[in-house]
């Protein structure tokens, strides 16, 4: 770098006779290897060799990619309740409130059974029969991806170095058993039991963060308003993002 600068203040000043200063001078003291896109991408997948920054937005993301080069993953959470208590509304409120602090928020949606976005006949479906993975259908305002996954599930953590790493925070509906830190949803009216709590209010789950719900529970974890969605996200960025 010392080297770099003082060949780049001779080529700038005309100090010297020689017509290779500055940066041509350079590349003729180092060895130099002539790469086409292919093995740059394969040598710089994220794309930091060329990312452009012009504004803070844009040295976030500079700065998130960076942390990701070194192996750090964005914090992620599991929010989990029994089934019809509610969790899809909370969460569709939770990701518009933090987005709407600036957070950029990704999201999986656990299935326990197969699913199907692709349909048998349409033409990303014939592609994806014939082998294609993963299969793209892209769009102006929107990306989807088709990835079969012949050998199983994906562990959490690879979902999220693979496909969700750009983002300040990952937010899962689902995974009761898994290893993320969770938050259970409960509606009183629905259900006065725990999933992660016995009846003696001791948590059987260590990974619970806290609880929202509207019944007065006695609790060695946090418990947060149902109803008070910008107390949950105080939560989450108090405790799981650098504000």
């Amino acid at each position: 770098a010392r080297r770099a600068e003082e060949l780049g203040k001779v080529g700038s000043s005309g100090s010297s006779g020689s017509s290779g200063n500055g940066l041509p001078a350079l590349l003729n003291e180092v060895d130099t290897l002539v790469l086409d896109a292919g093995q740059l991408l394969a040598l710089d997948p994220l794309g930091l060799s060329f990312l452009e920054v012009e504004d803070g937005e844009g040295l976030a993301r500079c700065e998130r990619l960076l942390s990701l080069a070194d192996g750090a993953l964005p914090p992620a959470l599991s929010f989990v309740a029994k089934s019809g208590t509610g969790k899809t509304t909370l969460l569709e409120q939770v990701i518009a409130e933090l987005t709407g602090r600036g957070w950029r928020v990704g999201s999986i949606k656990h299935h326990t059974h197969s699913f199907d976005i692709d349909y048998e006949g349409k033409d990303s479906w014939r592609h994806t029969r014939a082998g294609a993975s993963p299969m793209l259908v892209s769009a102006p305002g929107k990306v989807a991806m088709v990835r079969p996954n012949p050998a199983g599930e994906l562990p959490l953590e690879e979902l999220i170095r693979r496909y969700l790493a750009e983002a300040d925070i990952v937010i899962t509906e689902g995974y009761k058993t898994g290893p993320l830190p969770k938050i259970e949803i409960n509606r009183s009216g629905h259900n006065n039991k725990l999933l992660c709590v016995d009846g003696e209010g001791q948590v059987t789950d260590p990974s619970l963060v806290a609880v929202v719900s509207d019944a007065g529970f006695a609790l060695p974890v946090p418990l947060l308003k149902l109803n008070d969605v910008g107390g949950v996200c105080d939560f989450i960025e108090d405790n799981f993002l650098d504000c």
